[in-house]
């Protein structure tokens, strides 16, 4: 067997790897989607249930986000990063992207439908300034004050 050398992994390579994830991997934008279904009945049918959960999951990472900050405040500013400036983003708007196919298929209003999100809505006794670059937000105590159609806490 050959003998493979270890690449030394450091700090910096794992924030530089993390910044071009940001960069080759920028967020999917809603109207770049070919949405074009042929038999939205049929589709609505069979994996209709599962859309709807798949929006709800990807959607809830933005609570997820603001709850590592709030469990993890001494996370290194690389952490910080992936997950608010990289992955966050990312993951919303897959969110986005099927919430607006459930409402291609003629299903739910969507899982974002009426929602409006407030930072004050958050609620809390506290302030944390996040890592994103985007906001300031209220996230202690963390309460879900809206509900959209399909359940997802917003």
């Amino acid at each position: 067997m050959a003998n493979v050398s270890r690449q030394n992994i450091t700090q910096q390579k794992i924030a530089e790897h993390v910044q071009r994830l940001g960069e080759l991997y920028p967020p999917i934008q809603l109207d770049s989607v070919d949405r074009t279904i042929k038999r939205p009945w049929l589709v609505a049918k069979r994996f209709g249930h599962v859309i709807d959960y798949l929006a709800r999951v990807e959607l809830e990472v933005d609570r997820n986000v603001l709850e590592l900050l709030v469990l993890l405040p001494e996370a290194d500013e690389t952490n910080k990063t992936f997950y608010a400036d990289v992955w966050q983003p990312q993951e919303i708007q897959h969110g986005l992207i099927l919430d607006r196919l459930q409402q291609d298929l003629g299903g739910s209003r969507g899982a974002t439908a009426g929602a409006v999100i407030r930072d004050q809505d958050l609620g809390g006794a506290g302030s944390l300034q996040t890592h994103s670059r985007h906001r300031e937000v209220d996230v202690l105590p963390y309460r879900c004050q809206h509900r959209t159609a399909s359940g997802a806490c917003l």
